[in-house]
């Protein structure tokens, strides 16, 4: 099955999550054309972001106080590109090839060794690239409900999350989408 305007690289997701979710219109809204509208000043954001650089860094590169001018300008600049979240927008960026992957840096580690996620971090980082939340994600992958005294699905996700950010060394889910396109396991969209 073949979904318009969604990334089939994205899709090495289990069938039914593909099925199940975009009709429901999670990630309906997507226009990553319009990523080529958006000022130079939100580019450098993003650019900002897929290097895993949190708001609070961002805002003291710009001499502000405080990061509530950054999370403004986050949720500005979503809107108009159909991003839910900051990781969503990185993701549309990079893949509308408006951020240059090679140009971002990212920590490297000191034996030049990355390892490649696992299936289930794998699953849980193109989710959380398509905006989806902690909890959308333990939904979609179905992970069970906890019983008393077990880690809460939500908390499960965002172990995930942690131990693919140290098995590809980077710091948030920016980065770890960007080194996803660094290690071809994304690619921007084709144009034709």
């Amino acid at each position: 099955m073949v979904i318009e305007g969604v990334d089939q690289r994205l899709v090495g997701l289990p069938q039914q999550i593909v099925e199940h979710w975009l009709p429901n219109g999670i990630i309906y809204q997507e226009r990553p054309d319009e990523v080529a509208n958006l000022s130079e000043y939100d580019l450098e954001l993003l650019r900002f972001a897929a290097q895993g650089l949190s708001s609070g860094e961002i805002a003291g590169h710009y001499g502000h106080n405080d990061d509530r001018t950054i999370r403004g300008a986050y949720d500005r600049l979503r809107e108009p590109i159909g991003a839910l979240n900051k990781s969503h927008a990185v993701y549309l960026a990079l893949r509308a090839g408006a951020v240059d992957p090679t140009s971002i840096p990212l920590p490297e580690p000191l034996d030049d060794t990355i390892h490649l996620p696992t299936s289930r971090q794998d699953q849980v980082i193109r989710l959380g690239a398509l905006g989806l939340t902690s909890q959308q994600t333990a939904s979609l992958l179905r992970l069970a409900s906890p019983r008393p005294g077990h880690t809460p699905a939500t908390r499960t996700v965002e172990l995930t999350r942690s131990h693919a950010y140290g098995r590809l060394y980077v710091p948030d889910l920016g980065a770890v989408i960007t080194r996803f396109y660094k290690l071809g396991l994304l690619e921007p969209q084709s144009s034709g």
